[in-house]
């Protein structure tokens, strides 16, 4: 994820996490820990404010 938000890539790093979530939650009965959702936050905050047009 922050691989893709640093290229620029924010659709996919929000992908990325959507999969990681559902695969988290489905699979193992767990959510996401503090990083990661760190990381969600800061891309929504890109993807919303100074993402493309």
């Amino acid at each position: 994820m922050t691989a893709l938000h640093r290229a620029g890539r924010q659709g996919e790093a929000l992908a990325a996490y959507q999969r990681l979530y559902r695969l988290l939650t489905e699979e193992l009965g767990i959510e996401p820990g503090p990083a990661v959702r760190a990381v969600h936050r800061r891309v929504l905050g890109q993807a919303t404010v100074g993402g493309p047009r």
